[in-house]
């Protein structure tokens, strides 16, 4: 008996022992595990989006007035890290059983992969719910541009004559209507287009936060010829002829269109071009502005607006060319104790420029000089041909036959010859 209980003690002492080798094998791996896979805290690289759902029949006014994301940190093994992203973390404000009004709600996040959360930035956030509303509400025009005066809007037809309104409460009840912006200008015929629609208070405001359905509308505009009103071209008219050498260039007025309110007893067939009173164009050497009346060629018709047309008139000279033949050459920048030899001493001057300042211009009135004023040593010298002319009248244009000259350069003790050319 004694022996019996003697073997169980020995057993029972192998079994803890056994037990305490278990339990610090177990710290030593974990010892060793943590070293080798330390837990850390981190921040993930992306931002987590927040999920926001109302219960049924409520809407969020202030959407846009807190952030829709959230940064969140993690604790966990140094290995989970590189397998967790933002898409492994749900970030939730749960709504649920909230009334309208006003909330402060708190934010908490969810993760997988053997990691926790261990902080949420921003906690929590403000939100304000609403009753979520609907009501139809009818259709109409907003014309933003006009047709023209002579063309009349005989009716305005849509697809469909009402339309959906949906949001807050509060920004429904503002809705009266949802209008079609029309843009009519130069239109003369029948204009269909595809047209978004506009929520509008009681002032014509666009109301903003609600859904229209549909969100767009065919709108059709049916347009006719006014009984009234016609719409007349207007043109100058020039008499007289512009001096020899001179045209036109471009003749530009403001208005070109004219309208003019019919009488009672309208012709059957009207006109279409009114004229100005005559602008004469004898003498005209240059540009110049006209205000003349406008000619009415319907009797009993009534201007709609101003009778005078501002006449803008462009007058320009023929260009030619002309040649003019033994033009003179003259030196400039002679210097003292040096003779010069010019070959050749005459040169053609081809001009080219307004045909009435050409046809006065006299050979003898032209120049042709050549600078020899960099020429400091005796020798032969090309040096090239210019005429004054041409800075005078920078509307001439100017080339010399030859474009340089030939100067031979000696001193002046030597016993030779010279031609000189005339001048400084």
């Amino acid at each position: 008996m004694q022996q019996q209980r003697s073997r169980q003690q020995i057993i029972l002492n192998n079994f803890f022992w056994f037990l305490g080798c278990l339990a610090l094998a177990f710290v030593v791996w974990v010892i060793a595990f943590l070293q080798n896979d330390p837990i850390i805290e981190w921040r993930l690289t992306e931002r987590v989006p927040i999920r926001v759902e109302p219960d049924a029949g409520l809407i969020i006014t202030d959407d846009s007035s807190f952030t829709n994301t959230a940064s969140v940190y993690l604790q966990g093994p140094e290995s989970v890290r590189t397998l967790l992203t933002a898409d492994d973390v749900i970030v939730v404000a749960d709504l649920s059983g909230m009334s309208t009004g006003t909330h402060v709600v708190p934010l908490t996040a969810t993760t997988a992969r053997g990691a926790r959360v261990a902080n949420i930035s921003p906690s929590q956030i403000t939100v304000t719910l609403e009753l979520q509303a609907a009501q139809f509400v009818p259709i109409r025009e907003h014309i933003i541009n006009s047709p023209p005066p002579d063309v009349e809007i005989a009716s305005i037809t849509f697809d469909v004559l009402q339309a959906e309104v949906r949001g807050p409460e509060s920004a429904i009840a503002q809705v009266v209507a949802a209008e079609v912006p029309l843009d009519l200008e130069n239109q003369r015929a029948t204009y269909t287009t595809d047209v978004r629609l506009i929520p509008v208070n009681v002032d014509g405001i666009e109301v903003d936060d609600v859904t229209i359905t549909p969100q767009t509308v065919s709108v059709t505009a049916n347009l006719q010829q006014s009984d009234s009103i016609w719409e007349l071209t207007v043109r100058p008219q020039l008499i007289g002829e512009l001096p020899e050498g001179y045209f036109l260039g471009s003749i530009e007025y403001d208005p070109q269109i004219l309208y003019v309110s019919l009488p009672a007893d309208v012709p059957d067939e009207l006109p279409d071009t009114a004229f100005t009173e005559p602008i004469n164009l004898d003498n005209r050497t240059r540009d110049f502005v006209e205000i003349a009346n406008i000619e009415i060629p319907i009797t009993g018709a009534v201007p709609m607006s101003t009778q005078q047309v501002t006449v803008s008139i462009s007058v320009e000279a023929q260009i030619v060319t002309r040649q003019f033949d033994a033009v003179s050459l003259e030196l400039t920048g002679r210097r003292q104790g040096f003779s010069y030899v010019l070959e050749p001493q005459t040169v053609s001057v081809i001009l080219t420029g307004p045909q009435p300042v050409l046809n006065t211009l006299q050979t003898s009135e032209l120049r042709a000089v050549a600078d020899v004023g960099s020429l400091s040593e005796t020798g032969t010298f090309r040096v090239p041909i210019s005429t004054p002319i041409t800075t005078a009248n920078p509307a001439i244009s100017a080339s010399i036959l030859p474009s340089e000259v030939v100067i031979t350069v000696s001193n002046s003790r030597t016993p030779e010859t010279t031609i000189e050319a005339n001048g400084d």
